[in-house]
């Protein structure tokens, strides 16, 4: 803990008083900061040698617990302390979870053991048993008298009278290897998710989509299920993807060099999330009883399959950083391939973007190279976005309000000179959006119509769904 400097009277002329006395306030606000700047809740060495693997929020009021790979677990917020693992373990800890009641932990090792501390109930393991593949995750059932464990290969192991086996993907061909386990708040189903962001769904879980058949920017790494079935996944990069639920955030701006998201906790008074990174560092979206959210986030939006197809599609390609290179390449979306082509930087892609992830969500619209020009005699061109949404009814006025998935579209009616992607809706009204050719490169927006950007001001939007 820094000493505070003492200031001592000392026999100078006024001016240069001024300026050491300056220079010593200057020092004490200094070490004043340097005891009030958070450690970025890395509470312990452990933490700040980035090896946290288990993380989860309160299930009730605020806090929430990290548990590193050699068992030590750290409390923040309104949760009791509980005891770290002391002992010596044939695997590191790969998860963990809290029981009901906050006061509690379960542990779980890449062997299968299965470590408890505070009020967390005995309820089996498969620590010396053999395995096939490693376990990977752990999940609670809602009562506390029940657990699963997960493994990489897609086999599930339940412990407890309230943890029914309703599945797995053990035997089964997988094109990568389950990450994370989610249970639903029922207790009468779970999700497990792979690391090309598939999707496996047991028990009353639904299915809301699945990221499988995208090339990921980085791997998914875990998974959050909501009391609806809805879910968000997480990637190593900080990303995340929504199915169901509505996006509120995501980390991928907030990690340095070396850091890597590890895990997401829903909250138990909302739809928020928090998610927490190999160092110890956490970020907190939407409903959060600790930091300040990044965004709020609206309702679930409907038809969620499709649309969160769309907006999951358009953050994988904004994780991938696209722009125009070299003064006369740009990022081409033409043609359905999203390839890299050069031509003029002189041609605008942001209709060949935002019509490209429609296209790869599986909208089924031919490709539209253009927003809504008008040709020599005032009539829509009907290669564009706004012919096409004119033609389906599928446009709709400013007024109507934004849906994830719908393409924003700016300029007049009758002249569309900009299209973006809308991906996600605030509760306070703002919109955030995901659009082609912004600055020659595919840029994430956040902000509240009618406002004039750049490059115009909103006035309709094109929905990828007929008849709603």
């Amino acid at each position: 803990m820094p000493a505070e400097p003492t200031l001592r009277p000392i026999q100078v002329y006024a001016g240069r008083r001024r300026f050491l006395l300056l220079a010593a306030a200057l020092t004490m606000v200094a070490a004043a900061l340097l005891l009030l700047t958070p450690s970025v809740q890395r509470a312990g060495a452990d933490v700040s040698s980035g090896d946290v693997v288990g993380f989860d929020r309160s299930p009730v009021g605020g806090g929430y617990r990290m548990v590193t790979a050699t068992g030590r677990a750290f409390t923040l917020g309104s949760l009791p302390n509980v005891a770290s693992f002391s002992g010596s373990l044939n695997q590191p800890i790969v998860s963990a979870v809290n029981t009901p009641s906050g006061a509690g932990l379960w542990s779980v090792a890449a062997d299968g053991g299965v470590f408890t501390a505070g009020d967390a109930p005995f309820l089996g393991s498969m620590g010396g048993q053999r395995l096939n593949a490693p376990i990977v995750d752990i999940a609670r059932a809602p009562s506390g008298r029940g657990i699963w464990l997960a493994a990489s290969d897609g086999g599930v192991f339940a412990f407890g009278p309230d943890a029914p086996f309703l599945g797995s993907m053990g035997g089964q061909r997988l094109n990568s290897p389950v990450v994370a386990m989610a249970a639903m708040l029922s207790g009468r189903g779970y999700l497990l998710v792979a690391a090309d962001g598939g999707a496996f769904a047991f028990g009353d879980q639904p299915f809301r989509g699945s990221l499988g058949s995208l090339k990921l920017n980085a791997p998914i790494v875990d998974a959050a299920v909501y009391p609806d079935g809805s879910y968000v996944m997480l990637g190593r990069d900080g990303g995340v993807f929504t199915f169901g639920h509505p996006f509120l955030g995501n980390a991928l701006q907030h990690l340095q060099a070396g850091v890597r998201a590890v895990r997401i906790s829903r909250a138990s008074d909302g739809p928020g999330y928090s998610i927490v990174t190999n160092t110890g560092q956490t970020y907190n979206f939407g409903t959060s009883a600790h930091g300040n959210p990044d965004a709020d986030g609206g309702g679930p939006s409907t038809n969620g399959t499709l649309r969160d197809r769309i907006a999951n599609i358009a953050r994988a390609e904004l994780a991938k950083k696209p722009a125009e290179r070299n003064g006369n390449n740009v990022v081409r979306y033409g043609g359905g391939t999203g390839a890299l082509a050069p031509y003029s930087t002189g041609q605008s892609w942001c209709a060949d973007f935002a019509t490209w992830v429609w296209t790869t969500a599986g909208v089924g619209n031919p490709h539209m190279n253009n927003c809504g020009k008008v040709d020599k005699k005032g009539q829509p061109m009907t290669n564009t976005i706004q012919f096409w949404a004119a033609n389906n009814r599928t446009y709709r006025p400013l007024s109507a309000g934004p849906r994830v998935g719908d393409l924003l579209l700016f300029g007049r009616p009758g002249a569309c000179n900009h299209v973006t992607i809308v991906v996600g809706v605030r509760s306070d009204g703002w919109v955030q959006t995901i659009g082609g050719n912004e600055s020659n490169r595919v840029k994430f927006d956040d902000w509240t119509p009618p406002s004039k950007l750049p490059y115009g001001t909103a006035y309709g939007y094109a929905s990828p769904i007929r008849g709603e």
